[in-house]
Order: structure tokens, then sequence, then C-alpha cells
């Protein structure tokens, strides 16, 4: 007898789902670079035919590995959204999280693999943009905005995130491919001193509104 809908959905999601934890598993190792779609799915121990089936090509595989890591990371940007009493505090509190993100190995091997993916094609560079560098920007966004007591407009806090993000995930990802910065203080150092520059430049513009 034929399973209801219900349960034929539910299990298809659950084997897409298993599917995307595979291969953001494999994308973290160090030795993978781009890898193709048969890659892709020895990796997660099915057939080219069977990976086609759940994300269609190459492409539709990445964009959905970019959804998965937004899924993931609700958390983090809940974290992120976080008021402050100042713009100061709000970045500094940014930095420490973010410092924190840039020791953990697989966690920065994730996002530069989704970055050589999205420099390596224009459209999957737009889902980049939509599924993981603007959801992250807007989070800071959202802190800025309520920690500066209406001095900053929408559009504004959300570009002085979106800076902030992008320049603290390539700091990361540069540490990770520095075998010199084996403890992480390089990285810490100069996302430090990022996040002090940032900090004094809005702290600027903020009294200037007020």
């Amino acid at each position: 007898m034929a399973r209801p809908a219900g349960v034929k959905n539910q299990d298809y999601e659950e084997k897409r789902l298993a599917l995307l934890d595979a291969m953001i598993a494999y994308v973290e190792r160090e030795d993978v670079v781009q890898p193709s779609l048969r890659q892709l799915a020895i990796a997660s121990g099915v057939s080219d035919i069977n990976l086609r089936h759940y994300f269609g090509d190459r492409r539709g595989v990445v964009i959905a590995l970019f959804k998965h890591m937004r899924e993931t990371s609700k958390d983090v940007r809940n974290v992120m959204r976080a008021p402050a009493r100042t713009v100061s505090e709000a970045i500094e509190s940014y930095v420490q999280l973010a410092c924190s993100a840039g020791t953990d190995t697989p966690y920065i091997r994730r996002h530069v693999f989704a970055l050589r993916e999205a420099i390596a094609d224009s459209e999957v560079y737009v889902r980049y943009v939509e599924e993981i560098l603007d959801p992250a920007a807007a989070a800071v966004g959202k802190s800025l905005l309520e920690s500066c007591d209406g001095a900053m407009t929408e559009a504004a806090a959300h570009q002085a995130g979106t800076h902030i993000v992008f320049n603290s995930m390539f700091l990361a990802m540069q540490r990770a491919m520095d075998p010199e910065d084996v403890d992480s203080k390089i990285f810490t150092t100069k996302l430090e001193r990022f996040g002090r520059w940032i900090a004094a430049g809005l702290e600027a513009e903020v009294r200037k509104v007020a």
C-alpha cells in the first residue's frame, strides 16, 4: 500500500537534510576546493543521479548549501541583533563573537567554500549575498540601529553592517589560509583593530547627526 503524501514529503525532506549535512561536512575538509557534483555525491554516499533528484545541477547543490548555512546560523544572528548601550559596545560585542567564530576551523572552511563558489559564478554570487552576507549584515545593522538612539538611518546601519561583516569574514578566511597564525593571535589583533577603527568612525558620524 502506498504511503500517505505527508509521510512521503517528510521522508524526502529528511533525506535531503541528511545530504546537506553530509556535503557541509565534506566541504569543511582542508583538501576540498570547488568539488565536482560527482565528488559531492560520493561524499554523501549517493549517486550523481540521486543528488540531481534532490537539488538539480551542481549550481543548485551550491545554492542549497548556502540556504542550509543560513538556516543553521539563525541562533548566531539572533545574538548579533542584540542592542547595546552605544554603537561602540554593539561593535565590540560583534567583534568578540567574530573572534570566536574565526577560530572555528570547520566554520571558516565552510565560508571559504561559499566565497570561492560565489567568485566563480555570478549567479551564485547573487545567492551568496542573499543567503549569507545580507542576513548577517542585516543582523548587525539591526543592533547598530537600536544602539544609536535614532542617530542612524536604517540604510546607513545596514551599510555599516555589511562592511563590518564582510571585512570580519575576510580576515577570518585570511587567517584560515595563513600557516603562521596557528594560535589566531594575528587574526584577533587585526579584527580588534578593525573594530576600533569602524567604531570610532561610526561614533563620530552619530555625534554629527545628533
